[in-house]
């Protein structure tokens, strides 16, 4: 849920990072992810966390750290925090 915050400093980070992937999610993480600069970051744009998470089993070496590290809040996707991290986790294991 886009609530008008300003992800200017994120995005600044996230170009300076030595991040390999960046899943992002509708729709702050569609907005975000268009201002990704840094030619070494692949972006994947995914609809749901089911897309993401395959999308990161695919993506991820082994050995690697998968972050799930929402950046704006999940109204209409999910109940609340606690609904979407028991998704991932049923996701990430299944």
């Amino acid at each position: 849920m886009d609530r008008g915050v300003d992800f200017s400093k994120f995005i600044e980070y996230l170009n300076k990072s030595n991040i390999e992937n960046i899943i992002c999610m509708p729709k702050t993480g569609h907005i975000i992810g268009k201002e990704i600069t840094n030619n070494k970051i692949k972006t994947y744009f995914v609809e749901t966390m089911e897309e993401a998470v395959s999308t990161a089993k695919k993506v991820t070496r082994k050995g690697y750290i998968c972050l799930l590290s929402p950046a704006a809040a999940s109204y209409g996707y999910f109940k609340n925090f606690k609904e979407k991290g028991e998704i991932y986790k049923k996701l990430v294991k299944g």
